[in-house]
């Protein structure tokens, strides 16, 4: 996405709610952008979403089964 999309209200309404359901977002990171604009907006790296993906999963105290 870019840094229009990410700052929509209407985008930023969606990812409080979910963060207020709990859910953990891992991004968007500042950068070269897809649209070929800089900025927020940037999807963070494979192996940074792995990381934290894999660490999380690994707390079982905190699934939801």
């Amino acid at each position: 996405m870019n840094g229009k999309m990410w700052d929509n209200p209407a985008t930023q309404e969606n990812v409080e709610k979910l963060k207020g359901r709990g859910v953990e977002f891992i991004g968007p990171e500042e950068g070269m952008l897809a649209c070929g604009y800089e900025g927020l907006g940037r999807l963070r790296k494979i192996e940074d979403i792995a990381f934290r993906a894999e660490f999380l999963l690994t707390r079982h105290d905190k699934l939801i089964v």
